[in-house]
């Protein structure tokens, strides 16, 4: 039989928060979005505050560089970094979008000067 103190405590485990923005600008808005009980975070629930979101990275103070972070082989969620979720404020990583193609204009000048040429050589 289990004691109900136990079960008390693991109700009122709160859940690790990871701190999220669109870009290390302090003017960016930040959100913190709750970990699982695994300690892992869902992409679900990181799309679900960032729509378009398949990737997290954060600068790692030792380098500089990003590092971005792993995804389990399913594709669901995002594992923490060796050293936790704390201290650190995650930037989103988005699909980028491919730009319209260009429209290609026509050049008349160059047509109408192959035309001429053409013109003029069968005339001759």
């Amino acid at each position: 039989m289990t004691d109900n103190s136990e079960v008390k405590n693991e109700k009122m485990v709160q859940p690790e928060y990871v701190i999220v923005a669109k870009s290390l600008d302090e003017e960016a808005e930040r959100i913190e979005l709750p970990a699982d009980q695994d300690g892992s975070l869902g992409i679900q629930t990181l799309a679900g505050a960032f729509p378009g979101a398949h990737g997290l990275k954060y600068k790692n103070p030792a380098t500089g560089a990003f590092r971005a972070l792993l995804i389990d082989p399913a594709g669901t969620k995002f594992f923490p970094p060796a050293d936790g979720w704390e201290n650190k404020v995650f930037i989103v990583i988005c699909k980028q979008q491919d730009p319209a193609p260009e429209k290609v204009q026509p050049k008349k000048g160059n047509f109408l000067k192959f035309y001429c040429v053409f013109l003029i050589r069968v005339i001759n």
